[in-house]
């Protein structure tokens, strides 16, 4: 696919002649780019030389990989494209590679799983591959100190019968089993100690919310439970998730744990997805459901807030806090059966994209001011990526089904 671009010689590219034009030659042959990069392409070499007024023509050999905007390359998607330069009959290429993601401010981490069903994760848009024997994995969350980096996930065969999902971490690349019957969902450091959580399976068969401390476990009690995600703070562990609970009449219900003891946050039937710990707070948020109606909710310091007016059902998936801005992704029902991305910010709800595409599991980051939200579509083979508002391409080949987001700032 070509773009075009047709512009009156001014600053970028200025050239001039009287006679036939016989040489053009740019700054740049080659350049290397990171997916969001400007760059920009310089005549230094023209013959014959005499000024005069010029038409260039610059196009793009892909603009899905590099577009053409005001006499700049814009760097969209990782690949490789050839940048065309035309004065009159005359012409000449630049060869454009684009890698990676650039933030000048943040270093990107990724977890999900690939087109070929297997857990993967992206550093500033560069996919690595997780080690797995099985041929399903799948990367849930992830956590980075300093070099290292923590992921969690389960994976199983699916072919036969099919086996129970196995819960694993993956420590800088490799692969450590911690249930033969399964999940990671959530994981943190804390100082040479790491902490994941999900669900283990008890004698019972029922779903245990589960802490693995180096890969030990330690199980919350409580039969079925289900831990989503955890966030540390001045050595203090939180977990957060949804379990019967005996004073709100055996209802499922919100909760969380603080160092391994059981709060409710609800007296409805409600469900608790993410935490996380700005200074002395913790924020949690979920959704409640209210005369059939789901609502998406978030709780600060188990003080519970309303983001939907129960007219339509809405959930709450991942909450970010930066200073005093909450952040909170979601999705909310549009009409029977289809629902669209949202977030809110500070209880406002930003609609996340003019398209009111159809989607789910809506994921947020927040980092040195820079907001990156992402959701998966129906219909489409790739995911939603925002930046602050406007579409971004986090990666390219592999495909990447994205289950969390993590920013480190540099």
């Amino acid at each position: 696919m070509k773009n075009f671009l047709c512009l009156l010689i001014l600053s970028i590219f200025l050239f001039s002649c009287k006679d036939d034009f016989t040489l053009l030659e740019l700054d740049k042959q080659e350049i290397t780019m990171k997916v969001g990069e400007v760059e920009t392409l310089k005549i230094v070499k023209f013959s014959p030389s005499k000024p005069e007024n010029y038409m260039v023509y610059v196009s793009s050999e892909n603009s899905n990989i590099v577009k053409i905007e005001d006499g700049k390359l814009i760097a969209i998607r990782q690949g490789k494209t050839s940048i065309k330069v035309m004065v009159e009959d005359v012409s000449t290429t630049c060869q454009v590679i684009v890698s990676g993601v650039y933030d000048e401010k943040n270093d990107i981490y990724l977890a999900g799983f690939g087109d070929a069903n297997n857990a993967i994760y992206a550093v500033n848009g560069i996919t690595y591959t997780l080690p797995s024997e099985k041929d399903l994995s799948l990367a849930t969350c992830i956590d980075i100190q300093g070099k290292n980096i923590c992921i969690g996930g389960f994976e199983y065969n699916s072919k036969g019968q099919g086996e129970p999902a196995k819960a694993v971490l993956w420590i800088n690349g490799e692969n450590t089993r911690l249930s033969d019957n399964g999940v990671v969902t959530g994981v943190a450091f804390l100082g040479n100690d790491i902490y994941a959580v999900g669900q283990n399976t008890s004698t019972n068969s029922y779903s245990v919310a589960t802490i693995w401390k180096n890969g030990t476990p330690i199980s919350l009690k409580h039969e079925p439970s289900f831990a989503n995600a955890i966030s540390i703070h001045n050595s203090d562990i939180y977990v957060t998730g949804h379990c019967y609970v005996e004073s709100n009449s055996w209802k499922m219900t919100a909760v969380y744990w603080k160092n391994g003891n059981l709060m409710p946050l609800s007296t409805k039937e409600s469900y608790a997805i993410d935490i996380t710990t700005s200074g002395d707070d913790f924020y949690i948020c979920g959704r409640e459901k209210v005369n059939g109606i789901s609502i998406a909710k978030y709780w600060k310091n188990g003080v519970e807030f309303n983001l939907s007016d129960g007219t339509q059902n809405c959930g709450a998936s991942r909450i970010a806090v930066e200073g005093n801005d909450v952040y909170i992704a979601g999705y909310e029902q549009l009409k029977k059966d289809f629902y669209i991305p949202v977030y809110w910010k500070n209880g406002v709800k930003q609609i996340s994209t003019k398209e009111m595409l159809h989607g789910y599991t809506p994921l947020i980051a927040v980092s040195k001011g820079n907001i990156y939200f992402s959701s998966s579509l129906f219909y489409a083979n790739e995911d939603l990526y925002l930046k602050n508002n406007q579409h971004f391409n986090f990666c390219g080949k592999p495909y990447m089904k994205v289950h969390a987001i993590k920013l480190v700032a540099k």
